[in-house]
Parts: structure tokens; C-alpha cells; sequence
């Protein structure tokens, strides 16, 4: 009776890099390598569109009676009730300009939900 050869061993050593970003490992630090390409300006997007919704708010008070550029709200003229979004143009509009209590009134889910992201930011790198 002859003994089987064992299996070569197997490398821990890929020849590419894996595909996903969470698994991306730089081998000469041990830490993960920054995004490349167009993923590195996601922050920039989403804070250019957080200051255009804020410029538009303030462009357009939403709490007076006049209709805005936009028309009314979409929900309100398909389904003819208010919608799970409604009074949010109107707490950013009173929480830009320092109003904590009339917004804990216009949507107060939305208010507590803001603080987490505004405490997060500055803790990115």
C-alpha cells in the first residue's frame, strides 16, 4: 500500500485584488486602501445635495402660503392625505434657522433621526 501525496499547501497571497471594497486589504500597511476612482467623491456628492436641498429650503420659505417653484407636494395631490415625509421641508426650514421646538412639531421622528448623521460627520477621515 503506497501513501497518497498530500495537496500542495494552500497562499494566502491573491494575484488580484478582491472585487469588493470591504475585503480590499494594502499589503504593505495590513490596512485598507482608499477608494479609487469615481467612489472617492461620494462624500462631496452627498454634502453638494445636502447644501442644495438647504439652498433650496431657505430659497423657498415652505411654511407660508405661497406655492414654490416645485408646486405642492405629490403625495398630497395623488393619494389626498398627508404623506410619511410631510412637515420635513418644514422642520429643516424652522431647525436652519435655530427653531429646535417648531420642528420637534413639524416632524419630530425626522428631527431625531437628523442627529445621528450630524454627529457622525465630523468623525469621518
Amino acid at each position: 500500500m503506497t501513501a497518497a501525496t498530500p495537496p500542495p499547501p494552500l497562499t494566502t497571497q491573491m494575484a488580484y485584488p478582491p472585487a469588493s471594497g470591504a475585503d480590499r486589504q494594502d499589503p504593505h500597511t495590513g490596512g485598507s486602501r482608499p477608494p479609487t476612482g469615481i467612489a472617492r467623491f461620494s462624500p462631496v456628492a452627498v454634502w453638494v445635495s445636502l447644501a442644495a436641498a438647504a439652498t433650496y429650503i431657505l430659497a423657498n420659505n415652505p411654511v407660508d402660503r405661497n406655492p414654490d417653484l416645485l408646486g405642492g407636494c405629490g403625495w398630497y395631490t395623488a393619494f389626498g392625505t398627508n404623506g410619511p415625509t410631510c412637515g420635513g421641508t418644514r422642520m429643516v426650514w424652522y431647525l436652519l434657522h435655530g427653531d429646535i421646538i417648531n420642528a420637534a412639531r413639524m416632524h419630530l421622528v425626522a428631527l431625531i433621526g437628523t442627529r445621528s448623521p450630524l454627529h457622525a460627520a465630523p468623525m469621518e477621515r
